[in-house]
């Protein structure tokens, strides 16, 4: 079975390949104990993540959480595009400084503005702590990028603040919040890989390589896909 590269997917794009895999099981029309049991699991559990976006997509905090990652985004895009034009600089010093910057941000993801909240949260904030450091901090003066950098560690707080809320608004309103449903889902998925992989290849049951390649052409569709809104 395929690999899926989870912190590739948005939450909407993860949805979308939930939904696929379940048609994909579905429409095998294999019947199988387990099999059904994971499917049921996986639809309800699905269904549940609908629902949580849905009062997630049509809460105003939600607008607020979009609003302070695009914020986040133009501050952190506009660092990079800076310390890439110093970094091909005819001063040694200017240029020596912006490669240690980049290196530092290299170091906790240079696209991190493209993952998922939680994700880009945890690499901004492990990215903040290392521009903290003294040798850091001379480098970030020698370039002038002081204001820019406090623009973004205002804006990841910002984030995190807004995430918080709209989180609580979801639970205070009788439902789990978006990332545990998808755990789940995760979980179950996984569950149903491992099954079907030991029938085809332990068992060597070919009334179930139809799904398993079904199964991996979702896969590849949607990881090209997902690679593809990355670049």
């Amino acid at each position: 079975m395929r690999t899926i590269n989870y912190h590739l997917l948005t939450q909407d794009s993860f949805y979308t390949f939930s939904v696929s895999y379940l048609n994909a099981i579905i429409d095998s029309n294999i019947d199988d104990a387990v099999i059904t049991r994971l499917r049921n699991s996986l639809k309800d559990t699905l269904n549940e993540l609908e629902g949580s976006m849905y009062k997630a997509t049509t809460s105003s905090i939600t607008k607020t959480v979009s609003a302070n990652d695009s914020s986040f985004n133009n501050s952190f895009r506009s660092l990079k595009y800076i310390l890439k034009g110093y970094s091909l600089s005819k001063n040694r010093d200017k240029r020596e400084a912006a490669n240690e910057l980049i290196s530092i941000i290299e170091r906790h993801g240079w696209d991190m503005h493209n993952e998922a909240y939680s994700i880009q949260n945890s690499k901004a904030s492990n990215l903040i702590r290392d521009f903290d450091v003294p040798e850091a901090i001379q480098n970030i003066a020698a370039l002038s990028v002081e204001d820019l950098v406090e623009d973004i560690k205002k804006d990841i707080n910002n984030l995190e603040v807004s995430i918080k809320e709209r989180d609580s608004y979801i639970t205070g309103n009788d439902g789990r919040k978006s990332d545990e449903i998808m755990k789940d889902i995760k979980k179950i998925i996984k569950q149903v890989n491992t099954y079907i992989t030991s029938k085809v290849t332990v068992e060597e049951d070919a009334e179930w390589k139809p799904i398993m390649m079904s199964i991996n052409q979702i896969i590849d569709r949607e990881m090209l896909a997902a690679r593809k809104r990355r670049n």
